[in-house]
């Protein structure tokens, strides 16, 4: 993750235009990966050294505890994942990723860990097979993860790498055996983590320590007891205790005996910060040496595998080491109590070393640079080169200067910035402003938690949830305030307006299920603040990043402002929706809710609409095409398929949504009515919260439980690869056509339907929902 990230940096800070190949869905990688394993069921060699990380998988499997704890751990990587790489959609096949290459790619960069190890070899992902001739194929500090190449795989490893137009490695034995296959050079450059500088990591790490007590961090990939027993004794002189990041490569039952803590919501960012902040680390891992050197810590190197070992790794350690003078940093974990204490008494002169490293580091720059073909920005302005990249959320068009910028829809209905070339005079501005390319930093914060219903039943039953925005909303109205929320107009197009009266408050009741039109909503809400008004701005997360971010570069105040999110799925298309509203004229409905309670009551999920005579028609979520699409994750905006802006710690006040798992909290709510689930993220969200009391039952709830059984608060939606099709005839058919086609009411639907609405009607539908989730371990 991290070394991905690093290059990332680096090519956005020289200006360079990337992106990384989401290989989350490439089933020809698994298939190649497979075919490898097979051909090795009898290397007996093979699997005794992979005894280890088989044993984990297991244990993750079967183990509950373990299960439990790597979620954690797993959920930190998909939140690091979707908050600071720009990926591209996911692709299936390689064929694809030709396409890709020949219609967007100047160079295709392959880098870094261990990926031309045989398996990957045989994979022909690493080895860049896909990429056409013409498109410069670099590989920057790429590691082959073995000492020695066996014998079969020559031909296979050549005839790869000739194919390469630049080629480098990380360590000399990869020098060795690329130029023992190849008559080209390769050159030895620095790992991609070493391009950045510890202020440039600084910026993804949290200003609040992960740890408050003095410790030692131990990050252990190997399984050797003695590294663990140095570490004790470490322990014992110093009187620290020992946080360790277990079962990271293998399973060791030992990690859990001898370590202090032993925390898994650790992440890459988390991972860094334990790094920083460590009086000591221990580790056999070859980047927690790095990042150790980049934040002049004090450490204790050991080498994971034997000479003897054709797996071993220990060279990138010995070249690392010995480039900084700091070869005696490389410990067996046999020193005596009195060997340690000596060991203790010799700091590292990290002035001394700055200079070798630095001119190593200098030259990867430079060779990295000069291995790549780029031509000169062609177009001014704000440039997406990548639609998973922009939300849509308006703040580069409210923020130009030039009024160069409008919001054009492309042919999936959502809108995208357009740059007027005559009037931009590319002043970055509008790059300055994007919550996606300047992403703030993730920092915890002390939150509230709450469960909140309006007292008022007329309220409570046109919400979608609890009514809780209502009762905030009502609060600022009446204190000659402006609140600006989604509604539908006349022709059901969904927009963001502003309102100032109570009484038109219910424009903004129940969810709409398509992505909102904000128009100039960021400059009215910049004048009402500078004319000292009172604002609420309620929308989804990016939106609510989007407008801040505006504010922020115009230097408005914003003491005045309080901002309302909401835990969103995702946002579907307008054009769908368009298509949706032509199939409902046909059948002379019109929209009326999209979450409605009236029937079946709050936890019944279903649409309703209205005749011209104004009698209702209901359609459960398992039936209306519309619902069906949207959760399918067919007709949502690419970036919603790594959000950046699901998170826990937000930048809003407080975030709202649904509380389905009230019968968790309080039973006494549990009467299906809807329930409002409330985060606050600052003093003014906790502010708004105590102003509503007499206007709704407010019960304070841990915010550590309050989100447990929150995915979509923090997890992105996984892209449906059968998505571009859906829109592909979305551009052609009508409405009748396209559901039909995808969302037919067939026999399975028609099942499903009669069962939810059977179980409705004898009163056990929630509480058999509740046992199928358990049983499913989805709550």
């Amino acid at each position: 993750m991290l070394q991905a990230y690093a290059t990332q940096y680096f090519l956005d800070s020289h200006h360079i235009e990337n992106e990384t190949i989401n290989i989350s869905q490439l089933k020809d990688f698994s298939k190649g990966k497979k075919k490898y394993y097979l051909s090795q069921l009898f290397n007996f060699r093979l699997f005794r050294a992979k005894r280890g990380m088989i044993k984990l998988r297991i244990k993750r499997k079967f183990n509950r505890k373990l299960k439990a704890n790597f979620k954690k751990r797993d959920l930190e990587f998909d939140r690091f994942k979707k908050r600071y790489f720009k990926l591209t959609k996911p692709f299936i096949r390689y064929d694809e990723l030709t396409d890709l290459s020949n219609k967007d790619a100047l160079n295709v960069v392959v880098g870094s860990d261990q990926l031309w190890l045989p398996v990957n070899v045989v994979a022909n992902y690493y080895t860049a097979s896909f990429t056409p001739n013409e498109v410069n194929k670099v590989s920057y500090a790429t590691s082959l993860g073995i000492s020695k190449l066996p014998k079969r795989y020559k031909k296979r490893y050549s005839s790869f790498l000739n194919r390469f137009d630049h080629l480098s490695v990380r360590e000399e034995t990869g020098k060795e055996i690329v130029e023992s296959l190849v008559d080209k050079q390769c050159d030895v450059v620095c790992d991609p983590t070493l391009l950045l500088t510890s202020n440039d990591w600084n910026q993804i790490i949290s200003d609040v320590r992960f740890e408050k007590e003095k410790y030692i961090l131990c990050y252990f990939l190997g399984k050797a007891k003695e590294h663990r027993k140095f570490a004790e004794q470490l322990r014992k002189i110093t009187g620290y205790k020992i946080v360790s990041i277990n079962h990271c490569d293998e399973f060791v039952r030992y990690s859990d005996k001898f370590a202090d803590e032993t925390p898994y919501n650790v992440g890459p960012s988390e991972w860094l910060n334990l790094i920083k902040n460590a009086e000591y680390v221990c580790t056999d891992s070859f980047h927690g040496t790095v990042f150790s050197l980049l934040f002049n810590k004090t450490f204790f190197t050991f080498k994971r595998f034997t000479k003897k070992s054709s797996f071993s790794t220990n060279s990138r350690l010995s070249n690392l080491l010995s480039l900084v003078k700091l070869e005696n940093r490389i410990y067996s974990g046999f020193e005596t109590e009195e060997e340690i204490r000596s060991i203790l008494n010799n700091n590292i002169d990290y002035s001394s070393i700055a200079n070798d490293l630095n001119k190593f580091i200098n030259y990867s720059k430079e060779y990295l640079l000069s291995s790549l073909k780029v031509e000169p920005k062609s177009n001014k302005g704000m440039y997406i080169s990548h639609k998973a990249l922009c939300d849509g959320c308006t703040a580069c068009k409210n923020t130009c200067p030039k009024d160069a910028i409008t919001m054009v829809k492309d042919e999936e209905g959502f809108l995208y910035p357009n740059v007027d070339q005559n009037k931009c005079i590319d002043c970055h501005i509008c790059e300055q402003v994007c919550p996606s390319l300047k992403l703030v930093r993730e920092d915890k914060k002390e939150q509230k938690a709450f469960l909140i219903r309006n007292l008022d039943e007329k309220v409570l039953k046109e919400s979608t949830s609890g009514g809780a925005f209502s009762a905030i909303a009502t609060y600022v109205l009446k204190n000659d305030g402006i609140v600006f929320g989604a509604c539908f107009d006349e022709n059901f197009i969904v927009k963001h307006i502003s309102i100032d009266k109570v009484e038109n408050l219910y424009r903004f009741r129940n969810s709409k299920y398509v992505q909102s039109d904000l128009g100039n909503t960021f400059q009215e809400v910049r004048k009402y603040l500078a004319d000292g008004k009172l604002v609420l701005f309620s929308g989804t997360p990016c939106q609510i990043e989007g407008l801040k971010s505006y504010l922020q570069i115009k230097n408005i105040n914003m003491d005045n402002l309080y901002l309302a999110d909401i835990v969103c799925h995702s946002v579907p298309s307008p054009l769908v929706w368009e298509k949706y509203k032509e199939l409902k004229r046909n059948e002379a409905y019109q929209p009326d809710a999209f979450r409605n309670k009236e029937k079946y009551g709050y936890e019944y999920s279903q649409m309703s609409f209205k005749d011209k005579d104004g009698k209702k028609k209901y359609y459960g979520s398992e039936s209306d095409p519309f619902f069906r699409a949207f959760l399918s994750d067919l007709s949502i905006r690419p970036s919603c398929e790594s959000c950046r802006f699901k998170k826990r710690y937000r930048e809003s006040d407080l975030t709202l949504w649904d509380c389905f798992t009230i019968h968790k909290f309080d039973k006494s709510l549990d009467d299906n009515k809807g329930v409002t689930r409330c985060l606050t993220h600052s003093s003014k969200g906790e502010y708004l919260i105590n102003q509503i009391k007499d206007s709704c039952i407010i019960k304070e709830i841990d915010p550590d439980k309050a989100v447990l059984y929150s995915r979509e608060l923090v997890i992105s939606v996984h892209g449906n690869p059968k998505r571009e099709q859906f829109f592909e005839d979305a551009a052609i058919m009508n409405g009748d056509e396209l559901f039909k086609k995808w969302f037919p009411n067939n026999l399975k639907i028609r099942i499903k339907r009669f069962t939810r609405k059977t179980l409705e009607k004898i009163g056990i539908y929630r509480p058999v929902k509740r046992f199928v989730k358990k049983i499913l371990r989805k709550q």
